[in-house]
């Protein structure tokens, strides 16, 4: 579903709440957040702003940042606060809070979100359950492989740190490397990257 208020300069990538098995694309601007990195840093939660179509509690995003309509935007500064690239999720939507906005003409409604945890691939070796780890994307150009979106995952930069919090009966030999891979659920450690 492409939304009306389609600008071809930004791109978000939105995940279904509960279902991200594929990325769909939705040319939508989500916002980003009102509040001071130290709070960013500590893991609460950023208030932000997204379509009214967007307004779901468990609604994932990727944000690529603002678009030229928003350069004079009265709501500017607490709308592009979010770190661009990053996943987040939506945990709360304050209801009646709604505002205006030239890209969404049924406008933007205010939600509290948190960085999303991510699926990715490790080595075997490394996927310990628990443990802190500083993410690497692999140089690779296998787009066939079955883990190819998993050992490049959206939301994550090189040299993230990383706390593993589960890993997944889901194992790989790396057609590139010979290495056994691992599906695992990562949580990026906010404020500890280089």
């Amino acid at each position: 579903m492409v939304h009306s208020a389609f600008n071809p300069l930004f791109l978000v990538h939105a995940f279904g709440a509960g279902n991200d098995e594929k990325i769909k694309d939705r040319r939508v601007c989500l916002g980003g957040g009102e509040q001071r990195m130290s709070e960013e840093r500590s893991g609460s939660r950023i208030v932000t702003l997204v379509g009214m179509p967007f307004a779901k509690v468990g609604q994932e995003f990727i944000f690529l940042g603002g678009t030229r309509k928003c350069e004079d935007c009265r709501l500017r500064s607490t709308c592009l606060n979010l770190e661009e690239g990053r996943r987040y999720k939506v945990e709360n939507v304050r209801e009646g809070i709604k505002h205006e906005c030239p890209l969404h003409e049924d406008g933007v409604c205010v939600v509290e979100v948190v960085e999303a945890e991510i699926e990715a691939a490790l080595e075997a070796r490394k996927a310990v359950e628990g443990s802190k780890i500083m993410f690497e994307i692999p140089s690779c150009d296998e787009w066939e492989c079955d883990f190819y979106d998993l050992c490049h995952p959206v939301g994550l930069k090189n040299g993230d740190k990383c706390t593993i919090l589960s890993v997944f009966d889901v194992n790989k030999t790396c057609p590139v490397r010979g290495n056994l891979l691992k599906k695992v659920l990562l949580k990026r450690n906010i404020g500890s990257r280089k």
